[in-house]
C-alpha cells in the first residue's frame, strides 16, 4: 500500500502518524539474547515534524569530536541500554537527551526493517510524527545542529543519487540526498531509501526496487 502524504500540514500529527503506521511495521521489542550478538543493539527516531506549512523531516549534524559518524548529519539515536524497555523507548529516550524534545510531543508510526552498520550497530529506525510547539535544547556534545528538510523532498525518488564519498580516508559509494549546502549519506541515507521505497508500496527488495524506478519515478 502506498501512502499520499500532503505536502501542507493539513493532517494532525496523531492522523499523519495513524496514516504512516498503515504502512510501517510496529516497532519491535528489544530481546536480551539479541540474534546477533556481534552486533550492538540500536535505535534511532526519524523524526517528521508536522507543521501548518507544511510536513518536515528533522535531522541532527553530529558533533565532530565523537569516536562513530563524527560531524555526520543523521537521526537523533544511539544504543539500546539496559534502562529501555523497546526500541521506541530507546529512540525516544535519545531524541529528548540529544535535542530537548519531549516525548509528549511525539506520536509513533511505526518502524523500518533493521540495518546492520559497519562500525558494529543493528539500528532499528522508529518513525515518530512529532507535534509542532517543541522547544529544542541541543546537547552540544553530541550536536551541533539541527534542521528540517520537507517531508515531500525527501519522499520524492528523483532526489537521490549513488555517488562516492570519503570516507576512513577512501573513496566509497553510497546512496546520498543533497539539500542545500547538507549531503546525507551513509546509514542515514539508506533509513531513507528504505522509507520511500516502503511509503510507495515498492516490495519485497526495498533498496532495489528504488533504484529500478529512480529514473521515471512519480514520487
Amino acid at each position: 500500500m502506498a501512502l499520499i502524504v500532503p505536502e501542507r500540514g493539513v493532517l494532525a500529527a496523531v492522523d499523519l502518524a495513524a496514516a504512516l503506521s498503515g504502512c510501517l511495521r510496529p516497532a519491535p521489542e528489544y530481546a536480551p539474547s539479541f540474534s546477533t550478538p556481534a552486533l550492538r543493539p540500536a535505535a534511532v527516531l526519524i523524526p517528521i515534524v508536522s507543521r501548518r506549512e507544511g510536513n518536515a523531516v528533522l535531522f541532527t549534524r553530529r558533533a565532530p569530536t565523537l569516536t562513530h559518524h563524527a560531524g555526520q548529519i543523521c537521526f537523533p539515536g544511539g544504543t539500546v541500554s539496559d534502562a529501555d524497555a523497546t526500541y521506541a523507548q530507546a529512540a525516544l529516550r535519545e531524541l529528548e537527551e540529544e535535542t530537548g524534545i519531549a516525548q509528549r510531543h511525539v506520536h509513533l508510526a511505526g518502524a523500518l526493517p533493521a540495518l546492520d552498520t559497519r562500525t558494529g550497530f543493528s539500528v532499528v529506525p522508529v518513525v515518530g510524527v512529532i507535534e509542532e510547539g517543541f522547544r529544542l535544547v541541543l546537547q552540544q556534545s553530541e550536536v551541533t545542529a539541527v534542521f528540517e528538510i520537507p517531508l515531500p523532498f525527501v519522499l520524492n525518488g528523483r532526489n537521490y543519487q549513488t555517488r562516492p564519498v570519503p570516507d576512513r580516508d577512501q573513496a566509497r559509494v553510497f546512496d546520498t540526498i543533497q539539500y542545500g549546502s547538507n549531503v546525507i549519506w551513509g546509514a542515514t541515507a539508506t533509513m531513507l531509501v528504505n522509507l520511500v521505497a516502503i511509503l510507495n508500496g515498492l516490495a519485497p527488495d526495498l533498496h532495489e526496487s528504488l533504484r529500478a524506478t529512480r529514473g521515471n519515478c512519480d514520487f
